[in-house]
């Protein structure tokens, strides 16, 4: 758990220090340096640098690209582009999100003098050494349909219909709440400040790329990435704005704002009570949270995410012992986080647990099947088992996930024996996607 909670940490403290590096290069000092530092921390980044994601390795390769592309504006050495092919290709091959940062960055370059630029040979051979580091990815989509486009087709329709184009713009300014100014400084300060001319097309970059996730009714935090930098660029214009006379006295107080308007959200942001207690706050507020289903909650989806992992796999586990016969038995669950959560946090090592979903079905090993430990998601569907009694002779529910805050509540564990057809066939057919929806 160390180490699940360590690599976030990590990515959020090099994100941290890249902005300084930005920082840095705009020619700030000290005041910029800490000013941006508490912009950073006491903001909804720090709460996305404690869940072990790929946010935080996205919203850190998003800087790094901003400040390499910063550098080669600035010193025309051809090492920076090359580097930034290098950071792309990482960007790219731990989430594709990066893709929009491109689209919204290269008329940026465009239209705020830097068409020159794209020109030079040193851009071609940084799109070289990204495609290479990034063919490997490619081929494997092209070798399985570009499964990234189905997942996309599915996101969209199961999760992004739900999103609101208000909603996305509201925790855009939720996200920085505390530091605002120094973010709406960094905007005004990219397109007008003299000193910051070379850099206009960050401001620019920041627009189209927000349009493009608006028109695709994206979810909030997948534009958090924009924002340090601008916020290195805030930095840098206020230190300047408040250098002399009575400006200077300003300074304590740009500094703890951040700090005080966080304090009350961290109620909100991290999940530091019980869920019991959220659930209190909730009703006593009225403040109810939205889930990609688009229904109302009590607790933050990721929070709900978070629990009965361990009961899950304790269940399965207690199952699994109650079986006399392990011969040609399996655990075969709905999703990969229901796969994830038994085989991190289970205490039996006879057994490993299996999904269709996500890359466990390529993970997922034929064998000969006499008895499945089946994970099914509650659903009020009366037809959600005629697959299994149809393919079995025995249909036993033997426990449910009880924790009724959770997001995985009255999940079923189902045991199912007594095969009337080659399961082994069938669960093939189904990896190979020739019975969906009727698979198991």
């Amino acid at each position: 758990m160390f180490w699940v909670r360590f690599f976030p940490a990590l990515f959020g403290a090099l994100t941290t220090v890249l902005v300084w590096k930005i920082v840095e290069l705009l020619k700030g000092n000290l005041f910029a340096l800490l000013l941006v530092a508490v912009a950073i921390t006491f903001s909804a980044v720090t709460r996305l640098n404690t869940l072990f994601q790929p946010n935080s390795v996205d919203v850190l390769s998003w800087t790094l690209l901003y400040f390499l592309l910063l550098k080669y504006i600035s010193t025309s050495l051809p090492r920076w582009m090359w580097l930034l092919g290098v950071a792309f290709a990482i960007g790219f091959l731990n989430k594709y999100n990066i893709v929009f940062l491109l689209l919204g960055t290269l008329p940026a370059l465009l239209i705020s003098g830097h068409h020159r630029m794209l020109l030079k040979k040193d851009v071609y051979i940084a799109i070289l050494i990204a495609f290479i580091l990034v063919a490997p990815n490619l081929y494997w989509q092209y070798q399985h349909q570009f499964p990234v486009l189905q997942h996309m087709e599915e996101l969209k329709r199961t999760q992004l219909v739900h999103v609101e184009r208000s909603g996305f713009l509201k925790e855009q300014v939720l996200y920085f709440v505390g530091s605002i100014y120094v973010l709406i400084g960094g905007l005004l300060a990219a397109l007008f400040y003299k000193p910051f001319r070379p850099y206009r097309f960050v401001f620019f970059s920041y627009v189209f790329t927000i349009a493009l996730f608006l028109y695709f009714r994206a979810k909030g935090y997948y534009a958090i990435g924009l924002y340090p930098v601008l916020l290195a660029f805030g930095a840098v214009y206020l230190e300047q704005a408040t250098r002399q006379h009575w400006r200077v006295y300003l300074r304590p107080l740009l500094l703890i704002v951040p700090v005080l308007i966080f304090i009350p959200m961290v109620k909100l942001a991290f999940p530091i009570y019980t869920p019991a207690e959220y659930e209190q706050s909730a009703l006593a507020t009225g403040r109810t949270h939205r889930w990609e289903d688009g229904k109302e909650h009590m607790l933050e989806q990721d929070y709900a995410d978070m629990l009965s992992w361990s009961e899950l796999a304790r269940k399965v586990d207690s199952v699994y012992a109650s079986i006399p016969d392990k011969k040609g038995l399996i655990v075969l669950c709905d999703n990969y986080g229901q796969a994830g959560a038994i085989n991190f946090y289970k205490k039996n090592k006879a057994y490993r647990a299996m999904s269709f979903n996500a890359d466990y079905i390529n993970w997922y090993v034929s064998r000969p099947v006499a008895t499945i430990i089946r994970i099914k998601g509650y659903s009020e569907d009366p037809s959600r088992l005629e697959n299994e009694h149809r393919l079995f002779k025995q249909v036993l529910l033997a426990s449910q996930i009880e924790n009724r805050y959770a997001r995985e509540y009255q999940t079923e564990i189902y045991i199912l024996k007594q095969p009337t057809n080659d399961i082994q066939r069938f669960l093939e057919q189904e990896r190979a996607g020739l019975l969906k929806p009727d698979g198991l």
